[in-house]
């Protein structure tokens, strides 16, 4: 059974970044921002890319890393996406059939439903099938290097000349703001080394690249 002040150590920073939304929200007067491009610096400042994230988990602590790492993206990922797609929503990218448009992306989003899945799975105490566990662990395996490869494929050094009010504010947030944000709680809740260094980690992680496929879907961009 999972401890549940380590439960309770992951809710925290699903807060903060309730709270980060809310703040780059009020910030949007001052960025002077079209919808389409608030809502990539909404999407920058707060997602966090999860292959990077299992990996360096794993890295960090072995096999209690990639188990803390596992909670931290059945809790987040479903919470970050769903504030994303609602910042378009708010933004008004998607015109009148907005409604539908966030329904459908929210229902059709991968990642939620395998979250969704595999909560349900360990929750119900189905689990997976035994026949299906080395199928799972292959795909598994190369799922990570080859999400790595896309990420180091969508990595644009030129766009780090461009420097305007939403790249300084998304990249504050994401570097600055939330992990100190994050640092500060686990100290005061006392978490242990393994749970406090995933939790920063996911923190300080770099913007998912799913970001610019939402942005792409919703954003008019």
């Amino acid at each position: 059974m999972w401890p549940l002040y380590r439960l309770a150590a992951w809710l925290l920073p699903c807060g903060t970044l309730s709270v980060l939304a809310l703040l780059l929200w009020a910030m949007r007067g001052w960025l002077h921002l079209d919808a389409a491009a608030f809502t990539s610096v909404f999407q920058g400042a707060l997602r966090f890319n999860t292959y990077v994230g299992v990996a360096g988990a794993a890295a960090l602590h072995g096999s209690a890393g990639a188990t803390t790492a596992a909670v931290a993206v059945a809790l987040m990922v479903p919470v970050i996406n769903v504030m994303c797609v609602a910042s378009f929503v708010a933004a008004g990218t998607l015109g009148k059939a907005s409604m539908r448009k966030s329904i459908a992306a929210l229902a059709q989003n991968p990642l939620i439903l395998a979250c969704l899945v595999g909560i349900g799975l360990n929750l119900s105490g189905i689990g997976l099938p035994g026949w299906s566990q080395d199928t799972v662990t292959l795909l598994g395996r190369a799922a990570l290097p080859l999400g790595l490869v896309a990420v180091g494929v969508a990595l644009r050094p030129a766009a780090l000349l461009r420097l305007d009010r939403g790249v300084v504010v998304s990249t504050s947030v994401k570097l600055l703001l939330l992990p100190a944000l994050v640092l500060a709680m686990a100290w005061l809740l006392g978490l242990d080394h393994v749970t406090r260094d995933v939790a920063l980690l996911f923190a300080a992680l770099p913007t998912a690249t799913s970001a610019y496929i939402l942005a792409r879907q919703l954003g008019r961009c």
